[in-house]
C-alpha cells in the first residue's frame, strides 16, 4: 500500500528544540515555559520544556490521508456506492470530488504519572481544515480503493485551554499520482 507521507507536523511544521530564549518571545513558548512550570510545582520535579515539545510533536504525527480517508469514508455523498446492486462489487467508480475543506479536531493530553497513579493531566486541542483540490477517489465493493492525484493546503491551531499556543497555514502540498489503499477503506453506513 503506497502512503501519503505527510503528517499534521508537516503543516504546522513543527520545528524540534527551540532555544529557551526564543520560547520566552513567543506565545507558544510562554505556554510551553507555563506548561513547564505547572508540571514542576504539581510534581516537584522539573521537566525539560523540550520534552513538553517533543510530546507536542508526537501528538501531530497523524497522516494527513488518515484524516482525509475517516472524514470521505463518513460523508452522505459516498453511502450510494454502498448500494450492491446499484454498484456491483466487481465494478470500479472513479468520483472526482469538487473542491471542498476536510476538518478534523483532536484532543490530545499528557499524563504525567508518579508510582503509576496518575497525577496531572495537561489537554489540549487541535484543529486542523485541509482545503482540497483536484483529488478522484476509486471505489470498488463499498471501499475507498485508491486516491487519485490532487493537492491539498492545511492550516491547524494548536490550544491550551483556551490560549491559542500554535496557529499554522501549510504551502500547497501536491498528492503523488496516486495512493493504493490496498484492501481498503470501506465506506460507513
Amino acid at each position: 500500500m503506497n502512503k501519503l507521507h505527510t503528517t499534521m507536523n508537516q503543516i504546522f511544521t513543527f520545528t524540534k528544540q527551540t532555544p529557551r530564549d526564543s520560547l520566552e518571545k513567543t506565545e507558544y513558548g510562554k505556554t510551553i515555559l507555563a506548561l513547564q512550570k505547572k508540571i514542576t510545582e504539581k510534581i516537584k520535579t522539573l521537566i525539560p520544556s523540550n520534552e513538553i515539545e517533543k510530546n507536542i510533536e508526537e501528538f501531530l504525527n497523524i497522516p494527513i490521508q488518515d484524516i482525509m480517508l475517516s472524514a470521505w469514508a463518513k460523508h452522505g455523498f459516498l453511502q450510494k456506492y454502498i448500494d450492491k446492486k446499484k454498484y456491483p462489487p466487481k465494478e470500479t467508480i472513479v468520483v472526482h470530488l469538487t473542491e471542498h475543506t476536510v476538518e478534523s479536531e483532536h484532543h490530545p493530553y499528557i499524563e504525567i504519572l508518579i508510582n503509576n497513579k496518575p497525577v496531572l493531566k495537561i489537554q489540549f486541542d487541535i484543529s486542523v481544515a485541509l482545503e482540497i483540490k483536484g483529488v478522484g477517489l476509486v471505489i470498488k465493493g463499498g471501499k475507498i480503493k485508491e486516491i487519485q492525484s490532487g493537492k491539498y493546503k492545511g492550516n491547524g491551531i494548536i490550544k491550551y485551554k483556551n490560549t491559542i499556543i500554535l496557529k499554522r497555514e501549510s504551502i500547497p502540498i501536491s498528492l503523488p499520482g496516486s495512493i493504493n489503499l490496498g484492501s481498503g477503506v470501506s465506506i460507513a453506513n
